[in-house]
Order: structure tokens, then C-alpha cells, then sequence
């Protein structure tokens, strides 16, 4: 019993320290949800109902050349400033492509969402990455 006692004393104490960090994953997921599904809907409404697997199938495609492009940015991008600077220039991005995404009624509302998949993408990494170097010390 005192196993269990001392990992959810470690649990609880992480949960406390890294509060923030937990709620901009669930902000993050949220987005991102509300994101593909937008790009789903918007896609039914535009070429019908059976584009939408196709469509689906595409934002995957986004979504993890998104986690790659973080991969290869750590790599190439040695100072943490480049690092940052990155982050919101691809934050930006998503805004960008979230705001097209949601204000066109044209073709163009795919290739918005696609390129906000696309750093929705890079962001999650990138909060995965910092989570885990987070809780790596727990």
C-alpha cells in the first residue's frame, strides 16, 4: 500500500507543478478538434458528403508532416530563440488558416484547413516535446 501512497504523492505533485502545461494540451486539443472537424464539414458542404473520408485522409497527411517538420526544426534550428521564433511564426500560420478556414465559403476553405492541419500539426509535437521533457524529471 505504500507503493501506491508514494505515486500518488508523485502524481499529485506533478499534476500541481505542470497545471498550466496540462491545460494548454487540453486547449490545444480542443483547437485542433474543432479544427479537422471544421475542415470535414466544410468539405461536405462543398463537394458532398463522400469527399469527406478523402478529405479526412488528407488532414492526416497534414497533421503528420506537421510532427516531421517539428522533428527536422529541432534539429536544424540550433539556437532556443530560432526555436521560438518558429513556434509563433507557426502559431500565426494556424491563425491564419483557421480565420480562412472559417470566414471563406470558396475552394479555398481546403487548402486553408489543410495548411492549419499542417501546423497544428508542428504544434502538437512541440507541446508533446515540452510536456515530456517536463515530466521526464517526476
Amino acid at each position: 500500500m505504500g507503493s501506491f501512497d508514494k505515486r500518488n504523492e508523485i502524481f499529485l505533485e506533478a499534476l500541481s507543478r505542470f497545471s498550466s502545461l496540462i491545460l494548454l494540451f487540453a486547449f490545444y486539443g480542443f483547437v485542433f478538434l474543432l479544427t479537422e472537424i471544421t475542415v470535414n464539414i466544410r468539405a461536405a458542404e462543398l463537394w458532398g458528403e463522400g469527399s469527406v473520408l478523402g478529405v479526412y485522409a488528407v488532414g492526416l497527411v497534414c497533421t503528420g508532416s506537421g510532427y516531421l517538420a517539428y522533428t527536422l526544426a529541432q534539429r536544424c534550428l540550433l539556437k532556443e530563440q530560432y526555436r521560438k521564433l518558429m513556434l509563433f511564426l507557426i502559431s500565426f500560420m494556424a491563425m491564419v488558416g483557421v480565420s480562412v478556414l472559417l470566414y471563406t465559403s470558396g475552394n479555398l476553405a481546403i487548402p486553408a484547413g489543410c495548411l492549419a492541419l499542417l501546423a497544428m500539426g508542428f504544434l502538437a509535437a512541440a507541446i508533446y516535446y515540452y510536456m515530456s521533457c517536463a515530466f521526464a524529471y517526476v
